[in-house]
């Protein structure tokens, strides 16, 4: 509203300059948003001379006239305008008495809607009436009243100060009406009566203010004041319920007793024709004591509702307590029925009350052989019962209750008896009786019947197949077979054979549907019963049943995680697993990342992992295409199911979907699973691949520090740039892991921090870092025991990171944060001539020495005829990429020797071995130099080694034997 008003005015009143108002007052008309009065509250602090300038000024006379749709009072109202300034503008002019254009409301109104306080009402009483309506009929009054939090002391004063309480609003009701229906404090009402408010007038509804109360607690004393006030007692709400009636089915307690003293009508009778007594039954809180003082007072136990019910039967239907309904049934006529001719024990029987109550009604007169107006018996009800009791079925047949009595729709009570899971053979056989012909008794099958409610038991089935009951084989509305209803209910495996020997069926046969389509065989593998699935599999099943509906194979239908048993069993017994070539059950597996051991079970049967599926996906291609969806938890079993593949032939070239490298799939998705990237990245999937937009390979800068550091490891290059010429430290990646690996690092350095962040073969874990336990405690000089376990789990995982980084590869890191990391941990671990080497490559070194002279430590034995050398197994799997090859191919941890290593002589392999550990090679004299240089040679490429660092060390031995010959040094030099 004060964008069109001056700017230079503006800053006038924002200064409270009046000089300057004086001066930038803007003259000519002042309408249309254009007026500085309605700028005015807009402006904080203003002072009261500053408004009367303004008045002065001309703006009196905007007080009163219209402003988009606005009067200024109801603009300030609005905004919060403090009441002192509010007095100002009503001096000056403003008309409070002006209402709202837009529904009619006055400025009280507005003061109750914004919720201003006593204050600005007690201010404005004095210019509008407080009982002024709205065009809606509400007055503030009736607004304060319907508001769901009451202000009662605002409510007190309005009613104290005059508040009219004849008003009606737009539904006919008064404010006692609205007080009472929002049941309101008591004392409030009370008050509004002794003020003058009309208590037998009614509202829209037909109500009376005392009817809205009464469902709801209302105290003796504002009884008591209506009651003088003129109610009528015994008034009738537009149902015909009186007082009484309400009291009886919400709220007992003394107003009962007060209402029967003053002589309401017990006699009452609704527009239900229900008594209050009968609406007393319906009470959860009902005791005998009320039912003495209804009865007392000449309520009628017998009279009958328009259902036909007598309060014996609302109190049975409503399963009030044992001891009320015996107290009642002392007054009531038992042998009364209901409109559908009911009995009371009918009622009984529905709810479940127990047999020795129904045994002692029947004792006391009530009838029991009564056929109602549906044709039931108590014995139908009996047999429709959630739990079939059988000694009420033997109670009922034994007192007249007929078990072939059928009801107006031909039901008979084994009709009912048969659909119920509770049912069983011996009462069957009360149910049945001598001409039974169960095949002529319904219009539907009494087999199918029994097996569609989820029945299979076989006495049950061969008592009612003696009885006449026959196997209908053909389709149910062409959709199922009786073979089919039967499965479904997972039945025993004699069940099963039982049918099939007495039913002749076709196990093949299908039922089809527009859009479905099964059979038995089908049926039986999604309930995954396995005898049963046998025994069709010998009644001649077709184990690779196709079906015309059916996208899936049978083998598909069981790829769960709580299904593999029969998923075995299905390749067992020689299912194809190749079915269905859109999508075979090994893409099926894939994608919905099945635990491993389904995938290698297909694997091992011959399941084709080249085969595309309608997207022209192979199985490894939508397993990932799965997990970037939305399964990044099963990343685990991604892992394993790729090291299957790999073992199963899988190419290298085949780790891409749609064009786009698994690596940058993952890293695209942030995936932070190491071993998933290891084993793509150790398998030889380029980690600088680009992808299709030329972005840096795998964004590495928004990867974590472990799969950057990998990365890095296998070759990824850090200075690559995107098709924006941006590289991964231009992008805000972080080069710590780039700088670490740019320090020149040795090459059995990067080999041992790379067995770190593989965890291959590790042996110890400390608050979820895999490590290799002696290879640490060498070099923290120190046993891990408890105390070192419990100083190590104080620190936080990227302290301890930091911390293992050193420990693996001996560099100290060059920011000050990560080094005060190592320092602590050195610290409380007293490893302070660790830390404080000047040659950290001496201080791995050093400690990689000591480790290759402690036998005892040692894990693995290579024999050589009748030599041998002892080593550390993961010093084996950092160093050379055969052994470890060899490691994981075997997959056994618990392997400790390889025998007959005739690939190299016994000192070579020594040679080779200091190698390892060390990276240097220190001659022994009694060696054949000659020898051991050639072999150390060949070496290189065997054991799959660090071509440059051992090659510099063979180099070293050959100046040993050939220092004056420069030319032999060349010639090994171009090596």
């Amino acid at each position: 509203m004060t964008r069109n008003v001056p700017q230079q005015f503006l800053q006038a009143l924002k200064n409270q300059d009046q000089e300057a108002i004086k001066l930038t007052f803007p003259r000519g008309d002042l309408t249309n948003l254009k007026q500085p009065i309605l700028a005015l509250p807009s402006i904080k602090q203003n002072k009261l001379e500053t408004i009367k300038l303004l008045m002065q000024l001309g703006c009196k006379k905007e007080l009163n006239r219209l402003v988009d749709e606005e009067y200024f009072l109801f603009y300030c109202l609005r905004k919060g305008i403090p009441l002192k300034f509010i007095k100002v503008y009503v001096e000056e002019g403003a008309d409070p008495k002006l209402k709202d254009p837009q529904d009619g409301s006055t400025l009280l109104h507005l003061c109750y809607e914004k919720k201003l306080g006593f204050e600005y009402i007690k201010y404005f009483k004095d210019f509008i009436s407080i009982s002024e309506p709205n065009d809606f009929g509400e007055t503030i009054l009736g607004m304060c009243l319907e508001s769901t939090i009451l202000d009662y002391d605002l409510l007190l004063y309005l009613v104290e100060n005059g508040a009219s309480l004849k008003i009606k609003n737009s539904d006919n009701q008064t404010p006692l009406h609205i007080a009472c229906e929002q049941d309101t404090e008591r004392d409030l009402i009370e008050l509004m009566i002794k003020k003058g408010a009309i208590v037998n007038l009614e509202d829209g509804n037909g109500m009376l203010p005392i009817q809205y109360l009464f469902p709801k607690k209302v105290g003796m004393r504002t009884l008591k004041v209506f009651f003088e006030a003129g109610v009528d007692p015994n008034t009738l709400d537009p149902y015909r319920n009186n007082l009484l009636h309400w009291c009886c089915l919400e709220n007992l307690g003394t107003n009962f007793d007060y209402l029967i003293e003053i002589g309401v009508s017990t006699k009452a009778i609704n527009s239900t024709k229900e008594t209050p007594l009968h609406l007393l039954m319906k009470n959860p809180n009902a005791e005998i004591g009320y039912l003495k003082k209804l009865i007392d007072s000449g309520c009628n136990p017998n009279a009958v509702n328009i259902n036909g019910y007598t309060a014996l039967h609302v109190a049975i239907d409503n399963n009030q307590k044992e001891e009320t309904i015996n107290y009642l049934s002392n007054y009531t006529n038992l042998t009364l029925v209901d409109n559908n001719k009911d009995t009371l024990i009918n009622l009984m029987i529905v709810q479940t009350y127990p047999l020795k109550m129904v045994q002692e009604y029947f004792q006391r007169g009530c009838p029991i052989d009564i056929i109602n107006e549906s044709g039931f018996s108590s014995l139908h009800y009996a047999c429709k019962q959630p739990e079939l009791n059988i000694e009420l079925i033997k109670f009922l047949i034994e007192n007249g209750n007929k078990n072939n009595a059928k009801t107006k729709k031909g039901e008979l009570p084994l009709l009912f008896a048969v659909t119920n899971q509770t049912v069983n053979k011996e009462i069957c056989q009360l149910l049945l009786f001598e001409s039974i012909n169960l095949d002529k008794i319904t219009n539907q099958n009494i087999l199918n019947l029994y097996f569609q409610s989820g029945n299979n038991d076989l006495q049950v089935v061969k008592l009612l197949v003696k009885n006449g009951a026959q196997i209908d084989k053909s389709l149910e509305n062409g959709i199922d077979t009786f073979l089919n209803v039967v499965l479904r209910t997972n039945p025993s495996k004699e069940c099963l054979k039982y049918l099939l020997d007495i039913g002749d069926f076709d196990v093949n046969l299908i039922s089809e549907s527009r859009y479905s389509s099964s059979c038995p065989l089908y049926v039986a593998v999604y309930s995954e019963n396995i005898p049963c699935i046998q025994l069709l599999l010998d009644y001649g099943a077709d184990l690779n049943i196709n079906l015309p509906a059916q996208e899936t194979s049978l083998l598909h239908c069981v790829v769960d995680e709580e299904t593999y048993e029969t998923f075995e069993f299905l390749i067992k017994k020689g299912i194809d697993v190749q079915t269905n070539q859109k999508h075979t059950p090994l893409h099926e597996v894939c994608e919905l990342i099945c635990p491993s051991k389904f995938q290698l079970l297909l694997l091992k049967n011959g399941a084709d992992i080249n085969a595309l599926n309608e997207d022209s996906e192979k199985p490894a291609q939508l397993m990932f295409h799965s997990c970037i969806g939305n399964n990044q938890k099963y990343l685990r079993r991604i892992y394993e199911m790729m090291k299957n593949f790999f073992d199963y032939g899988m190419e290298i070239s085949d780790c891409s979907l749609h064009g786009e490298s698994f690596l940058n799939l993952l890293a695209d998705y942030q995936v932070t699973y190491l071993p998933l990237y290891h084993l793509l990245l150790e398998k030889g999937l380029d980690p600088n691949t680009k992808t299709f937009n030329g972005e840096i390979p795998l964004r590495l800068y928004s990867l974590s520090n472990d799969v950057q550091f990998l990365f890095l490891l296998y070759g990824a290059d850090p200075n690559i740039k995107n098709n924006k010429n941006n590289s991964i430290s231009q992008l805000g990646g972080n080069t710590k892991n780039i700088a670490k690996l740019n320090k020149k690092m040795l090459s059995y350095q990067k080999d041992f921090l790379k067995l770190f962040s593989e965890s291959l073969f590790t042996d110890f874990e400390i608050k979820n870092f895999k490590i290799h336990k002696i290879f640490v405690e060498t070099r923290i000089d120190q046993k891990i025991d408890q105390q070192v376990i419990k100083t190590l789990e104080k620190f936080n995982e990227i302290q301890l990171q930091t911390f293992f980084d050193w420990v693996y590869s001996g560099i100290l890191p060059e920011k000050n944060d990560d080094l005060s990391f190592i320092q602590d941990i050195c610290k409380k671990l007293q490893l302070f001539d660790k830390i404080n080497e000047k040659s950290h490559r001496l201080g791995l070194q050093s400690d990689l020495q000591r480790l290759l002279k402690d036998e005892d430590s040692m894990d693995f034995t290579i024999k050589i005829d009748d030599d041998y050398i002892i080593c550390h197994k993961f010093v084996l799997i950092a160093r050379s990429n055969l052994f470890k090859s060899m490691f994981l191919n075997i997959n056994e941890k618990t392997i400790n020797q390889v025998s007959n290593y005739n690939t190299i002589a016994y000192e070579s392999l020594e040679l080779l071995i200091q190698f390892l550990y060390t990276d240097q090679i220190e001659f022994i004299a009694d060696h054949d130099i000659e020898v051991t240089i050639e072999e150390l040679t060949d070496s290189v490429d065997y054991y799959q080694l660090n071509k440059n660092n051992i090659l510099s060390e063979i180099l070293n031995l050959k100046k040993i034997l050939f220092e004056e010959d420069h030319a032999q040094i060349s010639e090994l030099d171009e090596l």
